[in-house]
């Protein structure tokens, strides 16, 4: 028991056996002398009732706190008339009044006590990134949402263990007239090495050679009000510099214990990355002392993590450095570091040029996109 919760438990601990000694030693006092009351008025010890329950010393009848000063001698039936065990508990990590005030009377009795730091108790165990609502878009009567996932898993020491994006296109028609519409896209299969794949229903040869997905049949259209898968692909990612995003986390022990220094650097200075939170573990029952940090953190205390936040990175701020330090643990403790962002821009650059109608007679139909890069699992291990 060395954390500095678990010491304060033991000295209010030990106040309050001192305090329920001393309330014992002066409850006897004042039993002897009402004992002494009664027999000089000819009464027998313990006679009445009031007299006898008032008087009971027990261990549960008065629940003790540390507090800064013993209260005077109180009338028994106060004490009486708690119920047995009516104490509250004392919780570690939990500050209450009273143990401010036993605090307190320490500090002025000349004890050395430090102060313990308070930290949230919200639990943020979500590592989804906060992302926009859809609902917050505009949607005209034909809507296409393109989406990607990147996976990714980097060696603590440098070098890229696995990685790979996953992306897809959804369309959405509000009416059956627009059930037939085909989607020109830019395609930039070429250029991003991506393994593409069009719904079954759409003409393959069309979209390879124009970048056209159009419905092979007018026989079989868009269902209305729903989304519908109609492409998807996959990209493999080969080196570190290919991820919008690295970190160098560089822990080193010593014989004050660890000192943590986390560098972050934006691949791609044309992506804009928003909401980004990194989760670094720390070693059981330590609270860290921050010395420098880009953005902001918070000591996520229930989880034993400590989060560091940015509400974007960009070019204005491709690099930055959080440094920390803990009275213990060893370099494993900081792992996995794990990375949660969202952003418009994507991995596969597959865009939505125009709308235009099955038979090509107009291609300025009204539409409204969405486009959203996101992390599925982005760690550091």
């Amino acid at each position: 028991m060395d954390s500095h919760e678990e010491r304060v438990f033991l000295q209010i601990k030990e106040a309050q056996e001192k305090a329920a000694k001393a309330a014992m030693a002066e409850k006897a006092k004042e039993f002897k002398r009402m004992q002494k009351e009664a027999l000089s008025r000819g009464l027998k010890p313990g006679a009445g009732s009031s007299f006898s329950s008032a008087n009971a010393i027990s261990s549960q009848s008065t629940p003790l706190t540390a507090v800064s000063d013993l209260p005077a001698s109180k009338p028994a039936a106060a004490s009486a008339s708690r119920p047995s065990g009516g104490g509250k508990a004392l919780k570690l990590g939990a500050k209450t009044k009273d143990e401010d005030a036993f605090l307190n009377q320490l500090r002025q009795q000349g004890q050395a006590i430090a102060p313990v730091e308070k930290t949230s108790n919200v639990d943020r165990s979500s590592a989804a990134p906060l992302i926009p609502s859809a609902a917050a878009v505009k949607r005209e009567a034909v809507h296409v949402r393109t989406e990607e996932k990147i996976t990714a898993s980097v060696s603590r020491d440098g070098g890229l263990q696995n990685a790979e994006v996953f992306g897809t296109v959804t369309l959405c028609v509000a009416s059956p007239e627009f059930n037939t519409v085909a989607m020109k896209m830019n395609n930039a299969r070429a250029q991003s090495g991506a393994q593409l794949q069009v719904h079954p229903n759409l003409d393959k040869k069309e979209w390879q050679a124009t970048g056209l997905l159009k419905l092979k049949s007018a026989n079989k259209p868009f269902p209305a009000s729903s989304d519908v898968g109609v492409l998807k692909w996959r990209l493999i990612l080969q080196a570190e510099d290919e991820l919008p995003l690295t970190l160098n986390v560089w822990p080193e022990e010593s014989a004050d214990g660890c000192q943590v220094n986390i560098e972050y650097t934006l691949q791609d200075k044309s992506f804009s990355l928003e909401n980004v939170q990194i989760h670094i573990p720390l070693p059981p029952a330590t609270a860290p002392v921050v010395s420098e940090c880009e953005g902001s953190y918070e000591y996520l205390k229930p989880r034993n993590q400590l989060l560091w936040t940015l509400p974007s990175i960009d070019s204005s701020n491709d690099s930055g450095t959080l440094e920390f330090s803990v009275p213990n643990g060893h370099k494993d403790h900081f792992f996995p570091v794990n990375v949660t962002f969202y952003s418009e821009k994507l991995m596969v650059p597959i865009t939505v040029e125009h709308i235009e109608t099955m038979d090509g007679s107009s291609t300025d139909v009204v539409h409204s996109t969405e486009t959203r890069l996101v992390t599925d699992k982005y760690e550091i291990v």
